[in-house]
């Protein structure tokens, strides 16, 4: 039988840290008592009262859709809504730049049309990646799935490499005009011709391997290491370049 989670007094806050939940019951019953209690909508309750299990830490502060299935029993929609909500009540509190960050080393390589895919569960980042792709001058595929962003590899790599801070992009051009990498020598050019060749790549333990070192390499990249890109040609033997052969 499949347990479901559910809210009981072993997810509230114990002991010292017990004035967390006082100053979150503070804050309900002040919204709720204004301008005249009960006078809120049902929509900005249930809004509040998820505000308040996420500081509570009962729910995370970017919950998965999944998991506010799963404790709140309501339907994906609602689930979505609600942290649709929150996340634009707290965008003061959120850093879009960073989950994108977090999402896009992550990607999801596809066979229909040699697209990309982002799984993201807040709607409110899908928003902010259609509209960054927007002004790079790529739009985006959310058919069939909400959740999921698909794109071609030249709008995943400008919205990659976009990210990316300055330092990098210079660091990343210096190494690769030293391995001689062909023509266009930007990294934006470099993650063009990974996901191309990834997207076809044969599927097995193999292509899994490959596609693991480029993600791992997206994500360090963001934090300024550069293991996986040799300091000169005679060292690209058994690296991802020359498995890739675009180097």
């Amino acid at each position: 039988m499949r347990i479901m989670k559910t809210i009981d007094k072993q997810n509230f806050p114990q002991g010292q840290e017990i004035g967390k939940t006082l100053d979150v019951l503070e804050r309900i019953l002040k919204a709720y008592s204004a301008p005249s209690f009960g006078s809120i909508s049902k929509r900005d309750t249930d809004v509040m009262l998820f505000m308040a299990l996420q500081d509570l830490g009962i729910l995370e502060k970017t919950p998965s859709i999944y998991d506010v299935i799963q404790l709140l029993h309501v339907t994906r929609s609602k689930a979505r809504n609600l942290i649709y909500e929150c996340s634009l009540r707290r965008q003061e509190e959120q850093n879009l730049d960073q989950e994108l960050k977090k999402l896009i080393v992550k990607p999801i390589f596809m066979r229909d049309g040699d697209k990309v895919c982002i799984e993201v569960d807040n709607p409110l980042l899908i928003d902010y990646i259609r509209q960054s792709l927007k002004k790079l001058g790529h739009i985006t595929d959310s058919s069939f799935n909400a959740e999921l962003v698909k794109m071609r590899p030249e709008a995943f790599a400008a919205l990659y490499t976009s990210l990316l801070p300055e330092g990098s992009i210079n660091t990343i051009n210096a190494r690769f005009i030293a391995l001689g990498v062909q023509e266009d020598r930007s990294p934006q050019a470099l993650v063009i011709k990974v996901i191309k060749v990834i997207a076809h790549a044969a599927l097995g333990k193999a292509g899994e391997s490959l596609a693991g070192t480029v993600c791992e390499t997206l994500g360090n990249w963001f934090s300024g290491v550069f293991d996986h890109i040799p300091d000169n040609g005679a060292d690209l033997h058994g690296t991802m370049y020359e498995e890739l052969n675009i180097a």
